[in-house]
């Protein structure tokens, strides 16, 4: 008698922040031909969906606690909340996902973790998170995200030549990264901006 209607509730919570997630998807895409009025509107929006959809997700993490589905829960939900930028419910929701995985699975919770903080100002909590990934997972992918995070909080503590630095290790020749990616991308457009704002020469 208690197994069906948890599973129905949770079928509902999946169903609910998918249709939400969705929208706010669709949303974020009009943003992007609209007028420059409408487009912060559109942002607004799709952004409080996203919360949403967050909030669904953490309900149904509760459901699942007992369950080998509660990390991915508590994952989704943290994203989630990210997007729709709650920043303390992301930070929140990222270290309890933190406290639930092997260390295999901390690299991209790391970044997120990072990411909010950084949005909080609480800039030596984002440091730590994302040089942990720096340091400690140094071949998973994350790493590259983790320093464009790195960088920014670099840049928030004066401390121009490490925020230099770990965007060159983004941008290493003989690195993996080439110009197709994103985070390649990312990283030559903000040490040119670097270089533009405080003078510094590329290295």
């Amino acid at each position: 008698t208690i197994l069906p209607p948890l599973i129905k509730k949770s079928s509902a919570l999946k169903m609910e922040a998918k249709a939400r997630q969705e929208w706010a998807n669709d949303l974020f895409d009009q943003a992007g031909i609209a007028t420059e009025k409408r487009r912060l509107t559109l942002i607004r929006e799709g952004r409080q969906q996203m919360r949403f959809a967050g909030q669904a997700l953490h309900q149904l993490a509760r459901q699942l606690r007992t369950t080998r589905e509660y990390p991915q829960a508590l994952w989704n939900s943290a994203r989630s909340f990210l997007l729709g930028n709650d920043f303390k419910n992301a930070s929140r929701l990222t270290k309890k996902y933190l406290a639930t995985v092997p260390r295999q699975e901390r690299p991209r919770a790391l970044v997120v973790l990072g990411q909010a903080n950084l949005a909080l100002s609480k800039l030596d909590v984002a440091l730590k998170a994302v040089n942990e990934c720096i340091e400690f997972h140094s071949e998973d992918p994350a790493v590259y995200a983790a320093r464009l995070t790195a960088s920014k909080i670099y840049l928030e503590k004066g401390r121009i030549a490490d925020a230099a630095q770990v965007l060159n290790n983004n941008l290493d020749p003989e690195g993996p990264l080439n110009p197709r990616s994103i985070e390649w991308r990312d990283s030559l457009f903000a040490i040119g901006r670097i270089h533009y704002l405080h003078g510094m020469k590329l290295l």
